[in-house]
């Protein structure tokens, strides 16, 4: 025969847990303060050829680009075969480009995005 014996939790002890438990929850309302700001990453100069195409300056006004519009750009990407690159292409080189990678593709589809943004803004 086996007894177990449930030795009821000494008051300390509870309130120790319960001192614990929101200490935690309360610490992760300060992460944002822990965290550390990079100068430099690696993929600094993978991106340097992308940034002008990312840094386009944007317009105040927002606009709504057709959806059938965007699904056949998408279309067309996706027409493109895949091959992956270890570089960054711009949107440049995947139009003269036999084969892309899902980066290229997606940075070729922003650019398309931002520019008929802006010719809507100028109508």
């Amino acid at each position: 025969m086996v007894l177990v014996s449930i030795v009821p939790f000494r008051p300390r002890r509870i309130l120790f847990l319960a001192a614990a438990f929101s200490a935690l929850s309360i610490a992760t309302c300060f992460a944002d303060s822990l965290l550390v700001t990079a100068k430099k990453t690696p993929y600094d100069h993978q991106m340097a050829r992308i940034q002008p195409v990312l840094n386009t300056p944007t317009s105040l006004h927002h606009s709504v680009l057709p959806l059938p519009l965007v699904n056949q750009w998408i279309g067309e990407l996706r027409a493109i075969p895949y091959s992956y690159s270890m570089e960054w292409k711009t949107p440049k080189e995947i139009a003269h480009a036999p084969t892309a990678d899902c980066k290229g593709k997606a940075v070729a589809l922003y650019q398309r995005m931002r520019e008929m943004v802006r010719i809507i803004c100028v109508w």
